[in-house]
């Protein structure tokens, strides 16, 4: 039984076709699962970076105002060079890495007065922004609100804690039990 050349060839042809489109919808699958790993690890940056504006925020460490804006990069070499504790590699010899400037990052925060004395509600939203300074459209971001106890400052600069208040309502200020001693309990 002898086959004519043709029908090889056409067997050959659709063989490859069937790879090609193959190949094509796995590269696709590839694409769509690097972008969505890109934007997952956008939301963890943004998510980092609300997070730590928020804890310098609550700490007293810094301002709302003073950390409203680009979110300066992280240079670990500058870091280690200002620790006088650092124990550890000359950062003169250290071989130093090469980082590719990648859009930077921004901070939107806003405060609000709330009904609880001393206490602001703070809300910090995280967000790329390209090199002219707007933000990526259709990047992730990230909002963390929270209440907090904002430091009060005199006029010379100094830092005055707030006013002291009631606590919020709720679990951690209901009032002790009135349950009279020695009943209950283990012996």
């Amino acid at each position: 039984m002898r086959r004519r050349p043709g029908l090889i060839l056409l067997e050959v042809l659709l063989a490859l076709a069937l790879f090609v489109m193959t190949s094509l919808t796995l590269l696709s699958v590839i694409s769509q699962s690097i972008e969505g790993l890109r934007r997952s690890r956008d939301r963890l940056l943004a998510a980092d970076h609300a997070r730590n504006a928020m804890a310098q925020i609550e700490a007293g460490l810094a301002r709302p105002e003073t950390l409203n804006g680009p979110v300066p990069p992280w240079n670990e070499h500058e870091e280690e060079a200002a620790d006088s504790s650092f124990v550890g590699i000359d950062p003169d010899d250290a071989p130093t890495p090469t980082f590719a400037v990648e859009p930077e990052w921004s901070l939107e925060i806003e405060t609000e007065p709330t009904e609880y004395r001393g206490l602001t509600l703070v809300s910090v939203r995280a967000f790329r922004i390209d090199d002219s300074g707007f933000e990526f459209e259709g990047s992730p971001s990230y909002t963390l609100k929270q209440f907090v106890r904002l430091r009060q400052t005199d006029t010379d600069g100094v830092g005055l804690s707030a006013e002291p208040g009631p606590p919020p309502p709720g679990p951690a200020t209901q009032p002790p039990s009135t349950r009279p001693p020695g009943r209950g309990g283990s012996r």
